[in-house]
């Protein structure tokens, strides 16, 4: 959960009843709920019995008024920490990379940007966000005979043009691409295979199948590193037989 969201969505919530709100991040009141919210502590008594004290005293409540607010933003912070154990619960038994795909296409790319606002998904997310936010506003101009054989690869043809745009826009996603990045380079690298067997076979897989094959390619070939120099090579050669 990220404490800055939350502080800033209940000051804004507020705002128009208590002015002192516009000044929240100097308030120890938010100082002492930041710490709440990272500790996840919004059901000690201990810690809500010390913003009460300083919703009196900083903020000049009266005692049954400070107690409605106080209330009400360990409410809003214990909502959040349900809505945070129902997200990651969804997506618990999902690796990193087959999580990034699922929540992309359930979300888009602006319901991820609220997702990392709040601090409930992890970086590669966002990383890979960034990807498929590039695929969705590119128009790709394959020859004939690279639309023929990304065609074979049927639902997966979306993995391998997410390849092409890491090979060829490289710069754009910065020098340390990672595993993830690199399993749509090597579903680029099937779809090059000058037999379409490999293409084939890819169509028949799940996703899920497909990252299982993947990491055992990983495995065998070295590690990422260098499994991406070598895939990197190979689908720049590839690419060009079909230019």
């Amino acid at each position: 959960m990220n404490p800055k969201y939350l502080n800033a969505k209940f000051a804004e919530q507020f705002l128009v009843k208590y002015p002192l709100l516009t000044e929240w991040r100097r308030l120890e009141f938010f100082v002492l709920g930041d710490f709440i919210i990272r500790t996840r502590k919004h059901g000690d008594k201990k810690y809500r019995d010390i913003l009460l004290v300083l919703a009196e005293t900083e903020i000049s409540l009266p005692r049954e008024e400070a107690m409605k607010f106080v209330n009400n933003y360990l409410a809003l912070i214990a909502e959040e920490y349900e809505e945070f154990l129902s997200f990651t619960f969804k997506y618990k038994l999902f690796s990193s990379l087959l999580n990034a795909i699922r929540i992309f296409r359930e979300y888009g790319s602006p319901g991820v940007r609220v997702l990392s606002e709040r601090k409930f998904v992890p970086r590669i997310v966002v990383q890979l966000d960034k990807l498929f936010a590039l695929h969705g506003n590119t128009t790709f101009q394959h020859s004939e005979r690279l639309v023929a054989k990304l065609g074979f690869l049927g639902a997966h043809q979306f993995f391998a043009e997410c390849g092409i745009l890491l090979v060829r826009k490289r710069s754009y996603f910065g020098a340390n691409l990672g595993k993830e990045h690199l399993f749509f380079i090597w579903v680029l690298s099937l779809a090059l295979d000058p037999e379409d067997y490999a293409s084939k076979y890819v169509s028949t897989k799940s996703e899920d199948d497909l990252e299982r094959v993947f990491l055992t390619f990983v495995r065998k070939s070295g590690g990422v590193h260098q499994s991406m120099v070598k895939l990197t090579r190979d689908v720049r050669s590839g690419l060009r037989r079909f230019d």
